[in-house]
């Protein structure tokens, strides 16, 4: 049986921080795996998962929404069009989320300052950013985590 200590995530804290540290440790009871083991895999599969965005491709999970490069012609400058990545959940998603989730204002509150604080102009200093930076610096701490709790 895998071990089942918490995991520090490094720069990721705070309430979302812990109900991401809930996703892996509940994940990895299920597949009898380590939390860093399970992180390291969503890291690396959401790296790839941009890199397939980024070649134009279309990434549909069943059950769960699709994910699909879109362009969208830019409002101030006529003829310009910008790619960005879009998801649309799946019927049963949407459901699931109806059907268990009260009604509230926190997720509108969160996408509106998440939305604002990535938006690319927003953000001039990071135009040279990308996914497998963020991969990298998250695989890093997973690591290094592991190692300060002897897990490697």
């Amino acid at each position: 049986m895998a071990l089942r200590k918490a995991i520090n995530l490094g720069w990721y804290r705070g309430t979302d921080g812990k109900v991401l540290e809930r996703i892996l440790v509940n994940s990895a009871r299920s597949m009898d795996m380590t939390p860093h083991e399970v992180a390291l895999v969503m890291a690396h599969f959401l790296e790839n998962l941009a890199d397939e965005l980024s070649k134009g491709r279309v990434i549909r999970l069943p059950g769960f929404g699709m994910f699909a490069p879109v362009a969208v012609e830019h409002r101030k400058q006529s003829g310009v069009m910008k790619v960005y990545p879009s998801f649309s959940p799946a019927v049963g998603l949407r459901n699931q989320v109806d059907v268990c989730c009260p009604p509230n204002k926190a997720g509108v509150i969160a996408l509106t300052k998440h939305r604002k604080r990535h938006h690319p102009a927003s953000r001039k200093d990071k135009v040279g950013s990308r996914v497998f930076t963020a991969m990298k610096k998250l695989r890093q701490n997973i690591n290094a985590d592991a190692r300060k709790k002897g897990m490697r």
